[in-house]
């Protein structure tokens, strides 16, 4: 993958026609992530969160911040946007909204993850929330291009899932389709594929 990506490719391919949802999300109840995305010597890196030990939900699992949708919340990216502010302490007016990607519903809940990605200015210092973030995990794109990220699938009834595995753990299950949609985005830009996952039977959700 270049080094060279750049955000406005990124925004770019997302702003054409909307991908067709993949899984049936009528009556889920909505919530919204944000995908992180930084300006780095060499190209954009994703910012991935650990959730803490304790959580009663999600306890451990790598994903995005984000959340359940609040009345209060003038729309779903304004619900992403909030949780990334409470969870990651980046003001909103730091992210730069590069597009949507496909909502996905996770298969362990009622929920549907509506994915937002935005470009956090690069002066911005996280402030992880230690409630919600046990760890934020920076990694930049092409360590997904390159092998430094292991990337494996697990065969379903009716679709295949991946998984994504760094020092700090597996990201699967929905964050995980999340995370390879903004890759395959990557590799419609620059022409440059994902390495070849390998197969495995375990269910890390299971």
């Amino acid at each position: 993958m270049p080094r060279a990506i750049r955000p406005s490719q990124i925004a770019e391919a997302l702003a054409g026609p909307p991908r067709a949802p993949r899984w049936a999300i009528a009556d889920r109840v909505p919530s919204a992530v944000c995908v992180p995305l930084v300006e780095i010597a060499d190209g954009l890196e994703v910012w991935i969160i650990r959730r803490p030990d304790g959580m009663r939900h999600h306890a451990r699992e790598l994903a995005f911040p984000g959340g359940k949708a609040e009345p209060t919340d003038a729309s779903l990216l304004d619900t992403a946007l909030r949780e990334t502010e409470e969870e990651l302490g980046v003001p909103r007016a730091a992210a730069q909204v590069l597009g949507a990607l496909t909502p996905v519903p996770p298969a362990t809940s009622r929920f549907v993850i509506h994915p937002f990605v935005a470009l956090i200015d690069a002066s911005v210092v996280p402030v992880p929330h230690a409630r919600e973030v046990a760890q934020l995990i920076r990694t930049p794109l092409t360590a997904f291009f390159d092998g430094r990220v292991a990337y494996s699938v697990v065969e379903m009834s009716i679709y295949t899932s991946p998984i994504f595995t760094f020092a700090s753990g597996s990201m699967y299950g929905a964050s995980a389709h999340v995370l390879l949609e903004l890759l395959e985005t990557c590799e419609e830009i620059t022409g440059t594929r994902l390495p070849e996952p390998t197969r495995t039977d375990t269910v890390p959700w299971a």
